[in-house]
């Protein structure tokens, strides 16, 4: 019954696999699913993503690349936040509930929340 069950899903979530292919973008995934367990924010900021990564600011054209291509996929969204000036910030990164339902069907919640728990 398990093994069914995996194929349904496989089959079901096909275009999400496609959408993620980039290994970065997997990584980018993984960091901000991450975030929504740690602090208030559950979200993140490209420098903050950037730090995580252990990329370099030059890496913030191909980072931007990615993370733009993942909210075109619905997979993950910007979210435009004030700072305590009431000023507009640079933008958060959140995963959406889209990956959240892939990343469950798939039990990768479950591996990130072992990761988490290990720091």
């Amino acid at each position: 019954m398990e093994g069914k069950v995996v194929l349904q899903n496989l089959e079901r979530y096909s275009a999400t696999f496609d959408q993620i292919g980039h290994p970065l973008r997997l990584q980018i995934l993984l960091v901000l699913h991450g975030s929504k367990y740690t602090g208030e924010q559950k979200c993140l900021k490209l420098d903050a993503i950037r730090e995580v990564l252990q990329l370099s600011v030059e890496s913030d054209e191909k980072l931007i690349y990615h993370i733009n291509k993942l909210i075109d996929a619905g997979l993950a969204e910007k979210i435009p936040k004030k700072n305590e000036r009431d000023e507009w910030d640079f933008p958060y990164y959140r995963v959406t509930n889209k990956w959240i339902e892939f990343a469950d069907a798939f039990n990768i919640t479950k591996i990130v929340e072992k990761c988490l728990e290990q720091t």
